[in-house]
This record gives C-alpha cells, sequence and structure tokens, in this order.
C-alpha cells in the first residue's frame, strides 16, 4: 500500500489500465495517460472508484486534470468522501 492510497485505489487502478497488473511502484506522478488509461477505461475506473468510495463524481470533476495523475485521482476521491459525508 502507498502512503498516498488505499489497496481499493490501486486494484482499481489495475483494474482499468492496459498492464495495470505489471505495475509494483506506481509513482504518484506518473501520467495515467502514459500508462494507457484512455477515456472508456476513465468511466470504468470513475465507475469503479463511486463504487468502492461510496462518492459521485460531479460533471467538473470528470475531466482529464482529474485523472491526470494518481495523486490528482486520489486528491479529488479524498475531496469528495469528506464533502459528501458532511450534512446537507
Amino acid at each position: 500500500m502507498s502512503e498516498h492510497w488505499d489497496d481499493n485505489f490501486l486494484d482499481a487502478l489495475r483494474e482499468n489500465l492496459p498492464d495495470g497488473e505489471a505495475l509494483v511502484d506506481l509513482d504518484e506522478e506518473a501520467s495515467l495517460s502514459d500508462l494507457g488509461l484512455e477515456s472508456i477505461n476513465m468511466i470504468s475506473l470513475m465507475m469503479r472508484l463511486e463504487g468502492d468510495y461510496d462518492i459521485s463524481f460531479p460533471d467538473e470533476a470528470v475531466s482529464f486534470a482529474t485523472f491526470a495523475t494518481p495523486i490528482a485521482l486520489w486528491n479529488t476521491v479524498c475531496e469528495l468522501r469528506v464533502s459528501e459525508a458532511r450534512p446537507a
């Protein structure tokens, strides 16, 4: 497990990257695009994260910037978990 994210997050990335099973040490600043993340995989990854973390990505968070690097995506997941946990 990374010091930044949990095993579920890494499993979700592995499941949605073409060579994901080969990922051993994932650099937090690695380009997910360079690792093969394409639009269709991005949607699948988003759906997996929404289910795993009981969150919903708002339209403005569904962008290549959000899915640019593992740390950018993890930070978004954390922010959504906190914001959705607050009472309305």
